[in-house]
């Protein structure tokens, strides 16, 4: 059974009825003390109490449930299909070619094993392997025609095609937005070394892109902001067989910690002559080390951000290019030991002063990140005309 998106939300002229009266915080408590007034006591009460429209209930029981202070202004899952869910590819060409052949760029099963056994298998094959290949070449459907006749090159390109073939590096291109920066540290340097005191070690080739100008691209594409949800919600689950329902714990935009950063957002106080709607934009961070060939420690680390506004299974299909590229963090050069062995007398100082050194260098990268326009965006808002041309105030 494919997954089934929750139902889109019903019309807002709904009776009263229809939506429900929760309590927010702690009600007996708060009313301990009565009011002198009857008006009192009902502006206490409707204070005290949080409006909840739920949605329809889909086939597998699980439905939404907004807060009707904060309601959308439209459903950024009515574009949705199974159809659209399950697309492999962007591009109309490859959509064909995989809807006549689910196997492409392989013409068909057994060439497709046969590919993977090659590739993923290990470079050094062992028994187990030389097993797997046999129940390949054994198998009724294998075609030995159709693998003497496949054009292996080409499938080979097909795979490791990429937009950049051909190309300078996109970091040199400069309407690709990349900065190069140097980043320095200060390395301290205790009173029994002949030149005590610190000393400033630089690195030059921090690549990097501006986090803002990231959000701002994003959020202006007409392509990608359809799919924001800017206002959470709670996922619910009505199971027939207990008597309450089960909040579902799946995307960002779901979670508790979303929709109390949302809350606490709309409960502040605005900014001085500002009365624009204000929306969470989600930073969803990623990185980890990149081993640049097969031999040698030439490596990289490369930083991506994805945006916790946007599902996580259009996040999860490559062709919808929602991964943001952010930086390359740099790590300490091998002649980094070289110049603490120079002011410490040609002694190797330690595991310890080279860790600190390690980390500073790193949170060093991140202050060039978390710029000041960074930190104004992150305090005050970023004003953004989005493509249906309406201002928003983001908060990161």
């Amino acid at each position: 059974m494919l997954p089934e998106l929750p139902l889109p939300l019903p019309p807002t002229n709904l009776p009263q009825s229809s939506i429900l009266l929760v309590p927010q915080g702690n009600l007996a408590s708060s009313c301990d003390t009565p009011p002198a007034h009857a008006e009192e006591l009902s502006s206490s009460l409707h204070s005290l109490l949080h409006k909840i429209l739920k949605s329809q209930i889909n086939k597998f029981s699980l439905f939404c449930a907004y807060d009707t202070d904060t309601l959308p202004s439209y459903n950024p899952e009515d574009p949705y299909s199974v159809d659209n869910a399950c697309m492999v590819n962007s591009n109309p060409e490859m959509q064909d070619k995989v809807h006549t052949n689910p196997y492409f760029p392989y013409p068909n099963e057994g060439v497709l094993r046969l590919g993977d056994w090659y590739w993923n298998q290990g470079a050094q094959k062992s028994r187990e392997s030389f097993k797997q290949l046999i129940d390949i070449v054994g198998d009724s459907s294998f075609s030995p025609t159709v693998v003497a006749h496949t054009l292996w090159d080409a499938i080979d390109d097909q795979l490791g095609h990429n937009q950049f073939n051909g190309n300078q590096p996109e970091w040199l291109e400069e309407d690709r937005g990349w900065k190069c920066l140097l980043v320095t540290i200060s390395v301290p340097f205790h009173n029994h070394v002949k030149d005590p005191g610190p000393k400033n070690y630089t690195v030059n080739g921090f690549y990097h892109h501006s986090l803002t100008l990231i959000i701002c691209e994003a959020v202006t594409n007409p392509a990608h902001v359809q799919h924001f949800h800017f206002v959470p919600y709670e996922l619910q689950w009505q199971p027939a067989h207990r008597d309450h329902d089960v909040k579902v714990h799946g995307e960002l935009f779901t979670s508790t910690a979303f929709f109390e950063a949302h809350q606490e957002l709309q409960d502040s106080p605005q900014e001085p002559g500002c009365d624009l709607p204000r929306v969470i934009a989600a930073l969803m961070f990623w990185s980890d080390s990149t081993q640049l060939a097969q031999f040698g420690s030439a490596k990289l680390w490369p930083l991506y951000v994805f945006f916790g506004n946007e599902s996580k299974y259009r996040r999860c299909q490559p062709s919808n290019h929602l991964c943001s590229h952010v930086a390359y963090f740099q790590v300490l050069p091998n002649k980094f030991k070289d110049f603490l062995m120079e002011h410490f007398g040609g002694k190797y100082p330690g595991d310890v002063l080279t860790t600190h050194c390690n980390r500073e260098f790193l949170n060093e990268q991140w202050k060039i990140l978390l710029d000041d326009n960074f930190i104004v965006a992150y305090k005050h808002g970023i004003v953004i005309i989005c493509c249906d041309g309406i201002k928003w105030q983001f908060y990161l």
